[in-house]
């Protein structure tokens, strides 16, 4: 075979074998919560005794994956000074929807990859690694979002948690028809363009260049079947790993957005000083009342005691004049100070974040839902107050 032909491997349908040179590349297409994937994942290996095995994983969530207590060790402080929670969130809920089908199906999520890593320790393989690490793929995802985007993506984790409980065990394997897969992919890459190329175009680069640069002349690795098409695709391609890897600024224009508030206030209350001065408290009045009263009541219903409503509520205002005091990490903290999470509380959000009431309740989770809670309302509530200033000086006698 000549470099670059891919056809199937005797070891089974998932399996594409690939030749790269006078090497020999065997991908495995698993579904990332199914039982039949991991005893794939140990008979191929098993079979093939290759001299490499690469796995769909980075350090952080392969050390996860291996200690399913790492979420005892997290620390809801460090989610909100680095005001990425609602990034964090969105992973949780994520984390939690595969959970919660892996306990449908009696099997741990990634469970397939721990197999893998397994199974070559036992033959002698060495493991590699070959997936970019999460944080920098999350952060590649969110950066390529516009609103519209972000607000699709919002609804599709919202809905995860009643699409887990409507998928059996055939539905899942269903996922490693690789035809079936493609025309999935293909209609997700055009309804969301943005986010297809960091999370999948660009990590299908990625982990086929790791394969590549792996020693040895019999290489299996182990991916999600979505993976496959773009991983086969690249073979004998060179990619930029480092490059991949870099967390892009954010963009001009959402940076920008920041300050539209308090453009719009000062450009607005300079007017009324100069022009009727008489009018320029209820102007603020105006501007005030909706931000501090949304983000107070919003921050309520995430679930936050009433000293921190009071308190979110009157920092609203302020934090439309401060775009770098940002109201959502204040919030949280204020919240956080009333109940301190536990270890035990940390060790739950997985299954508690699938659950509104719940997550209201669990100590860790609560201040992180009350900071974007805040944060929604406080911007909500500044658009309100902002349009209606504007329309009362225009149309008050």
């Amino acid at each position: 075979m000549s470099s670059g032909e891919a056809a199937p491997a005797s070891s089974g349908g998932n399996v594409t074998r690939l030749v790269h040179g006078e090497r020999e590349i065997f991908l495995v297409g698993t579904a990332h919560v199914s039982r039949k994937s991991v005893e794939e994942v140990r008979r191929v290996i098993e079979e093939l005794r290759p001299d490499v095995v690469c796995v769909e994983l980075d350090a952080a969530r392969y050390h996860s994956l291996q200690d399913d207590k790492g979420w005892h060790g997290l620390d809801a402080r460090d989610v909100l000074r680095t005001d990425r929670t609602g990034l964090f969130l969105a992973s949780l809920l994520f984390a939690g929807f595969q959970k919660r089908l892996g306990d449908r199906l009696g099997v741990r999520p990634g469970m397939e990859m721990l197999a893998a890593v397994e199974e070559a320790k036992r033959v002698g393989a060495e493991v590699v690694l070959a997936d970019r690490e999460i944080q920098a793929t999350l952060m590649r995802c969110y950066r390529s979002l516009g609103s519209v985007d972000r607000a699709k993506v919002l609804f599709i984790l919202v809905m995860l948690p009643f699409t887990a409980a409507e998928i059996d065990e055939a539905e899942v394997e269903k996922l490693k028809d690789r035809e079936k897969m493609g025309d999935v992919m293909e209609a997700f890459a055009k309804e969301m363009p943005a986010l297809g190329t960091p999370l999948i175009d660009e990590r299908d680069r990625y982990l086929m260049a790791s394969v590549q640069e792996a020693r040895g002349k019999r290489v299996v690795a182990v991916v999600g079947a979505a993976h496959v098409p773009g991983m086969t695709r690249r073979l004998g391609q060179a990619a930029d790993r480092a490059a991949l890897s870099v967390i892009p600024p954010s963009s001009v224009s959402s940076v920008a957005l920041q300050w539209v508030p308090l453009l719009a206030v000062a450009t607005m209350m300079t007017w009324v000083l100069v022009h009727a001065p008489g009018r320029a408290l209820r102007v603020a009045e105006l501007i005030a009342a909706p931000s501090a009263g949304l983000a107070g009541v919003s921050a309520a219903v995430a679930g936050a005691g009433v000293v921190a409503a009071i308190g979110t509520a009157l920092i609203a205002p302020i934090t439309l004049l401060v775009p770098l005091l940002r109201i959502g990490p204040l919030a949280g903290f204020m919240e956080m100070h009333r109940a301190p999470p536990t270890a035990t509380d940390s060790a739950r959000i997985r299954d508690d974040v699938l659950s509104p009431s719940a997550a209201r309740k669990n100590p860790f989770l609560r201040p992180l839902l009350v900071a974007v809670a805040a944060t929604f309302g406080r911007s909500l509530g500044g658009a309100i107050g902002i349009a209606w200033a504007i329309g009362w000086l225009l149309f008050s006698q």
